[in-house]
């Protein structure tokens, strides 16, 4: 196993962060050291779909996968009009924003597909 997918197993080992965002909690997962890199999934996932990725991108970047909100354990809303691209948009910054001053933010359907690009 490569030092860098130790590394994320052992600093992240499922432990969840929350942070409040917008009125609502949304779960994060960190670890790694470096510049911020803020890893979003697309539908219908979750921030656990980065856990084969992540372990590349540690040794580089401080890597922080959340899940979105109505995603995983972040909190889920009854008002539909809550989950429109703008509002998910702005919780991504709002995260970034609590967590470091600067942050990459990159995000995929397939983030298998990227790894290797």
């Amino acid at each position: 196993m490569r030092r860098g997918r130790a590394e994320y197993k052992a600093a992240v080992s499922r432990q969840v962060e929350y942070a409040a965002v917008n009125r609502i909690r949304l779960a994060y997962e960190k670890a790694g050291a470096g510049y911020p890199l803020l890893l979003i999934h697309g539908f219908p996932r979750d921030r656990r779909l980065w856990r084969k990725v992540a372990p590349g991108l540690v040794e580089r970047f401080t890597v922080i996968a959340m899940d979105r909100r109505g995603y995983g354990e972040s909190d889920r809303l009854s008002d539909a009009a809550s989950y429109d691209n703008a509002t998910m948009a702005a919780d991504a910054l709002g995260l970034a924003r609590s967590l470091a001053n600067r942050c990459l933010r990159f995000g995929a359907r397939r983030p298998a597909t990227c790894a290797g690009r």
